[in-house]
């Protein structure tokens, strides 16, 4: 079974072009060592702090700078914004590990800056909101979160009308 798994990884390897072969060998998987960058953020950088971010409830700001220099936040992007390209292997790699940290808080935060508004951007982003805010997303400069509203909502004290 496992070179059947090397195999495919290797495949597809080889069918991604050559600027993005370097660092998808890196995130291949968890079997070849491919976790280790983000296990050992885990363990050195998020761990030692989990505690008091919990208490805080915050992830501080610098911590998506340091993710955005291992490149965590480049998958996915088009290289023209700093990004790699690849493919929902790192989101998968990401996930798996950041859920062995001691807080939820740099999970669900990376997850909804990588995984929910970095995405919508790329797909749905017009040119010129891509080139404000894509870059900046994946270098930990601007972080994204999910923002989700509905055209009949309205403010003040009365909740709008919902139904399940």
């Amino acid at each position: 079974m496992q070179d059947e798994q090397q195999h495919l990884l290797v495949d597809i390897h080889l069918k991604q072009p050559r600027s993005q072969r370097k660092f998808a060998r890196q995130f291949q998987g968890c079997g070849s060592g491919g976790c280790q960058t983000v296990r050992q953020f885990v363990e050195q950088e998020v761990n030692p702090h989990a505690d008091e971010w919990e208490q805080q409830e915050r992830v501080p700001k610098s911590l998506f700078l340091r993710g955005a220099e291992l490149g965590f936040f480049a998958h996915g992007a088009p290289e023209k914004f700093g990004g790699t390209g690849i493919d929902c292997r790192m989101a998968i790699v990401m996930g798996e590990e950041l859920s062995k940290g001691h807080t939820r808080g740099v999970g669900m935060g990376f997850g909804a800056h990588n995984e929910i508004a970095k995405p919508h951007l790329v797909r749905f982003g017009t040119e010129t909101q891509q080139a404000r805010y894509l870059g900046d997303m994946v270098a930990g400069r601007k972080v994204g979160v999910p923002g989700m509203g509905r055209a009949d909502a309205r403010s003040g004290e009365q909740p709008p009308d919902q139904t399940a």
